[in-house]
């Protein structure tokens, strides 16, 4: 069983078996790769992100594991009344994306890591908005932490979610949904460590090219499809472009 520096306990024992009531007969989730999650200290699970349920199915997922999940999320949130009380519960983890300095933004995150958690990511920082629903260019979030903590990322492609619940959609609630999960191996980035770290804007753009292909690779087993070669769906373009780094 996977472990990290917390079992699970608390709030998130609490909020495991609320899931379970809830989840178990209504989402059928099934998982490959789990030889792939590291066994002990920090890591990055970079997910795909088609749907609202994709963080509530991956904290599930890793609660059942024994794993209290982190979550990265807006600052913001965690200051509405009800909804900033049980993301303080659960440890999530705040990133101010106001913040002018990016590594102070990402400190947080990186913290979390060096203290032996495992913290979900979504690198589009929304869902995607690929007419084809494949993720769309990625913001350099995961990258730099990646590069900054050489802690491992963990690609996690999810297929199903959106089908179920998704933006502008009534949810589907009828019994024994299926999602699936393709866990990835760690994304190799060994020969862009350097001591610049998340400063080496290039060994940034390439990091991030690789986890976007790893996610593209998960979602293309999952789907049997292939997925767009070299190119990402750009939302403030509304069209899609070649492979090149994100500034954001």
């Amino acid at each position: 069983m996977t472990q990290c520096a917390d079992p699970v306990r608390g709030f998130h024992r609490f909020s495991r078996g609320v899931l379970n009531i809830f989840l178990t007969p209504w989402i059928c989730l099934r998982v490959r790769g789990e030889e792939n999650l590291p066994q002990s200290g920090g890591y990055v699970l970079a997910c795909s992100h088609t749907s609202p349920l994709d963080g509530i199915l991956a904290f599930w997922y890793m609660a059942r594991r024994g794993v209290p999940l982190r979550i990265m999320a807006k600052a913001e949130l965690f200051r509405l009344p009800v909804v900033g009380a049980i993301f303080r519960a659960l440890h999530l983890v705040p990133v101010d994306r106001k913040a002018q300095n990016r590594s102070d933004a990402l400190a947080p995150v990186c913290r979390a890591i060096d203290e032996g958690q495992c913290v979900a990511i979504y690198p589009e920082g929304t869902f995607t908005e690929d007419p084809d629903v494949w993720p769309m260019r990625l913001k350099t979030g995961v990258a730099r932490v990646a590069l900054d903590t050489r802690a491992p990322v963990i690609p996690l492609a999810s297929w199903g979610a959106h089908m179920i619940m998704s933006s502008g959609r009534i949810v589907d609630l009828r019994p024994a949904r299926t999602v699936n999960f393709l866990i990835g191996e760690a994304v190799d980035l060994s020969d862009l460590y350097s001591e610049l770290g998340s400063a080496d804007r290039k060994a940034v753009e390439e990091a991030n090219r690789r986890i976007y292909r790893a996610l593209c690779e998960g979602l293309a087993q999952l789907r049997a499809e292939n997925p767009p070669e070299n190119m990402w769906w750009d939302p403030r373009e509304e069209r899609r472009i070649p492979l090149i780094s994100s500034d954001q």
